[in-house]
């Protein structure tokens, strides 16, 4: 099967995925994979540890492998981020992309962007799909889902936007690299069934799955004692902040941890609805609407973070936050026995 015309990439639309995400399920989708929502949410997990060195201080993990080596192991995909303070460099890595008939996704300053709702108003980070380029006009041609805008940019304009700087935001000529798979596609039934199976060891099976070597070797490198895992982990989580809280300088990194843990659960939760309705498993389905209210429910956990870090009452607040986790342990846990009835069925 043809794939489709380069200048008709566009990001993926979704309402649970970031712009970095839209844009490589974008590219996978191009090349003939399921979209990012089912690759990259499928992962549901949690671990807590406890770090000697740092007086008690934890730390969440959300995965247990990095993105590239998801995959590699399960698509044959080679996924590489590049960066490079050489604006000439940058566009060459971007070019040769386009060159081979594959989409590039890139970083950006939208402050530059003349199409962006913060033009010359405000500095953050964002990325788009370059999908073209005409050397004649010296323009490259984008597509921008968040500010809903296809079209031609000139190259001077992507230049300054990719190099950015303003307020701290460094975009550092950032792009991402998808390369076709090495092989045939994995079935879809087959897919979900090794996730399932995995998500279920995870949270509630005695042997969670083995994190990646670069994360186990960081935690072997820091002294990390592994607290808890999975569903038993979130509650001990939550006894933990209140019998032995952490030192105030930590509550901002529990504060940016648990906005992975959100973002994953809305992944997942995406994952469940999209297998099911398409491998017609009503039971997955209903595990991800369980899971939805999850990723407003870690939101509010990190909000409370965010206040106990800036001076409000810590230890009121740590108990709020104790309170919230012990009703997403036990959402998740009813998630988790709907996964498991529909999994029997998946398997039979």
């Amino acid at each position: 099967m043809s794939r489709p015309s380069l200048r008709d990439v566009v990001p993926y639309t979704s309402d649970y995925l970031s712009c970095e995400t839209e844009c490589v399920a974008a590219v996978l989708k191009y090349l003939g994979l399921e979209p990012l929502c089912l690759l990259y949410g499928k992962d549901w997990a949690f671990f807590h540890y406890c770090i000697p060195e740092a007086e008690g201080a934890d730390l969440l993990l959300s995965s247990w492998r990095r993105p590239e080596e998801d995959f590699w192991a399960e698509h044959g995909v080679k996924l590489r981020v590049r960066a490079t303070r050489n604006p000439e460099r940058a566009w060459r890595g971007v070019k040769a992309l386009l060159d081979r008939q594959l989409p590039a996704v890139v970083l950006v300053d939208p402050f530059y962007l003349p199409h962006s709702s913060g033009y010359a108003i405000r500095h953050s980070l964002h990325f788009l799909i370059v999908n073209g380029y005409d050397p004649a006009s010296r323009e490259v041609y984008v597509a921008d889902g968040l500010f809903q805008y296809r079209g031609p940019l000139p190259f001077s304009v992507l230049a300054e936007a990719r190099a950015g700087g303003g307020d701290g935001y460094r975009p550092d000529n950032k792009w991402i690299e998808i390369d076709p798979p090495s092989g045939p596609a994995p079935g879809l039934a087959s897919l979900v069934a090794r996730a399932l199976d995995r998500n279920l060891r995870a949270m509630v099976g005695p042997r969670p799955p083995a994190l990646s070597r670069l994360m186990r070797a960081s935690l072997e490198r820091w002294g990390a004692v592994r607290l808890g895992v999975g569903l038993s982990g979130i509650r001990g989580f939550a006894r933990r902040l209140v019998e032995a809280p952490p030192p105030a300088g930590r509550l901002d990194a529990l504060y940016n941890q648990t906005m992975a843990v959100g973002e994953k659960r809305a992944w997942h939760s995406q994952f469940l609805v999209y297998a099911g309705e398409t491998l017609r498993l009503p039971g997955l389905v209903e595990a991800g609407r369980v899971l939805e209210p999850l990723a407003q429910s870690w939101s509010v956990v990190r909000a409370l973070f965010f206040k106990a870090a800036r001076g409000d009452p810590a230890a009121e607040i740590l108990r709020r936050v104790q309170k919230r986790l012990y009703d997403i342990a036990d959402l998740e846990e009813r998630a988790l026995e709907i996964v498991a009835r529909a999994q029997r069925g998946l398997a039979g």
